[in-house]
């Protein structure tokens, strides 16, 4: 037992353009956005108890200089994916592919129930789309 409590778990994500991601994060999936910084640009959005951050390209901060926030050219190698539980993964899909966002694989239904498909942000962050067995 630690002898502090967290009250929120969430992580930041590095974009192009912090305003399109936001929009794509509050229109796609029901974000909310809390917090929109300009210089430098950096937002916060909230859903269900998780904080989502985005930050631009090359971001430093002031806190720990020797880090740089960098996007990852290669969309097949990622070190992070954002899961986000849904109540119907066919749902979910039929809009977004709607709202034309990438799909990066078909809709999997494991033997032991449920279902999972991954799609991408405008920024090419994987995203899994997962419903629940």
């Amino acid at each position: 037992m630690t002898a502090y409590l967290t009250t929120r778990a969430g992580f930041i994500i590095t974009a192009k353009d912090v305003s399109a991601l936001a929009k794509f994060y509050v229109e796609g999936f029901d974000f909310e956005l809390t917090t929109m910084f300009e210089d430098p640009p950096y937002a916060i959005l909230v859903k269900e108890g998780m904080r989502l951050s985005l930050t631009e390209d090359g971001t430093r901060g002031d806190d720990i200089p020797e880090f740089t926030f960098s996007l990852d050219t290669n969309r097949d190698a990622r070190s992070t994916c954002m899961v986000l539980e849904v109540d119907s993964c066919d749902a979910a899909r039929a809009e977004l592919e709607s709202r034309g966002v990438t799909m990066r694989s078909e809709t999997f239904r494991p033997p032991w129930g449920g279902a999972r498909f991954f799609c991408e942000d405008p920024e090419h962050n994987l995203i899994e789309i997962e419903e629940l067995a």
